[in-house]
């Protein structure tokens, strides 16, 4: 399977988690993921669906416990104002134009045309509650004390590492002197490690992506008038290879949280693949341009993949051996496997003189052959071998992790293969067997039990 990224109007790490549930991502589940990072009192997350142009998506919010009517949004629609910063500062920043609301007195501005009146809370507020401030290494403490798995946690903070290395580089400061604003870390932290949690959930094979609409104008800062992109963006864009072209649409329209996904997710930017195409989403934005703002994702499978995907070729090579122990020729097929080899078998055979030896077999790809030659010729003692590309036909297969009910008999993978109508179900051994042992059943009486709750 597939991804493909269509970046017509930019992207945003909410555009991103809005993409992703309309791919079939169960936001209930999103949600409890994200609980693991333990910030219960700091967020609150919400997915609705919505319009942009008459095509209908879905747009997620992260909502912040001190956010104002007028600064909730923390996508696409940020001001950037420290120097091109979407999420650092120091402390030497500050905004012009004054809010009052609750009590509760900030600043900030933006230029009146192209410029809507949310930002990415890069604001410096006068009232009265305190804001803590984070740096990098905190973020990571955050990301690597949650019990999330080690995939997820090494992608959220190689995404976190674009930002900061483009902060670092803007302010002219090490990571220690720069810090998260509260309001701005943690829509951050949970867009980005909910960006982690989806992509290790739909496993994609590649991904994809189009060149990325930039948009264009000016936002207007207390230190003046910052291009679109801004700074930060433009420097994550550079560092990740990620080709953008500015658009007649005079407002920002990538995120630096969005280019850091992209320069840590995406394999190849291309036009979009042949593909057998099985969904379409769109994460949208809050604004309403003359174009959909919108990220639009493509899942499906390659067409070469789709029609080869249970047939394919492998090298054979074959040898015969009378003189080698049991213990070399042990050695010799783990070799083999950590090289690479798809398998390794032996058969016992008689050769000229009726002497009793062995017959290998190695099955590999191709592009391992010059790697597996040299292996036989060293750890074996045949002077040659026979070789040549076999044909052959798979059923296609995955594997998933199921839990029994009453939560009694743990958890299992079960290994499925599927060719046309024929279904084939297994449970993986050494689980079987381990759960079997502790509650003294047979490994028949086991998997019946697993297959009679699926």
């Amino acid at each position: 399977m597939i991804l493909y990224l269509d970046c017509f109007s930019g992207i945003s790490g909410n555009m991103f988690l809005g993409s992703m549930l309309e791919l079939g991502i169960d936001f209930e589940w999103l949600k409890s993921e994200l609980k693991k990072l333990n910030l219960p009192d700091e967020y609150e997350i919400t997915a609705e669906k919505t319009e942009r142009c008459g095509i209908s998506g879905t747009y997620v919010n992260v909502i912040l416990p001190h956010e104002h009517s007028h600064c909730s949004e923390h996508s696409e629609e940020s001001s950037h104002c420290d120097n091109g910063g979407e999420h650092f500062h120091n402390h030497s920043y500050a905004h012009s134009h004054s809010h009052k609301e609750n009590g509760l007195s900030h600043s900030h501005s933006h230029e009146d045309h192209h410029h809507s009146h949310e930002h990415e809370h890069n604001h410096e507020h006068n009232g009265s509650h305190h804001h803590i401030h984070r740096n990098l290494y905190d973020i990571h403490k955050i990301i690597d004390d949650s019990t999330l798995s080690q995939n997820v946690k090494d992608k959220a903070k190689n995404i976190f590492q674009f930002v900061a290395n483009a902060e670092s580089k803007i302010h002219n400061k090490p990571f220690e002197e720069l810090h998260f604003h509260e309001v701005g870390a943690t829509d951050s932290i949970i867009d980005i490690v909910g960006a982690a949690i989806c992509l290790e959930k739909l496993k994609p094979e590649k991904i994809y992506a189009s060149s990325v609409a930039l948009g264009s104008g000016f936002v207007h800062c207390a230190h003046g008038k910052i291009p679109v992109p801004a700074p930060a963006t433009l420097e994550i864009l550079k560092a990740g290879k990620i080709p953008g072209y500015t658009s007649d649409i005079k407002s920002e329209l990538v995120t630096p949280t969005g280019a850091a996904i992209l320069a840590t997710i995406v394999d190849e930017f291309r036009c979009c693949p042949e593909m057998i195409l099985h969904s379409t989403a769109y994460g949208a934005g809050t604004r309403d341009n003359p174009v959909p703002n919108m990220l639009r994702i493509l899942m499906g499978e390659t067409l070469n993949s789709a029609k080869t995907q249970n047939t394919g070729s492998v090298t054979e090579a074959v040898f015969q051996v009378d003189d080698m122990t049991g213990e070399a020729l042990g050695f010799l097929m783990e070799k083999l496997f950590t090289a690479g080899a798809v398998d390794v078998y032996f058969s016992s055979i008689y050769m000229k003189k009726n002497r009793p030896a062995v017959k290998v077999t190695v099955l590999y790809k191709k592009e391992l052959h010059e790697k597996i030659t040299h292996i036989i010729f060293k750890h074996s003692s045949t002077l040659g071998f026979r070789f040549c590309e076999k044909e052959r036909i798979e059923m296609s297969r995955k594997i998933e992790t199921i839990k029994s009910s009453d939560g009694n008999l743990g958890e299992v993978k079960i290994k499925t293969a599927e060719y046309k109508d024929i279904k084939k179900e297994s449970i993986e051994y050494e689980a079987l067997k381990k759960t079997a042992d502790a509650l003294g059943l047979s490994l028949d009486e086991l998997s019946k039990k697993f297959f009679k709750e699926r």
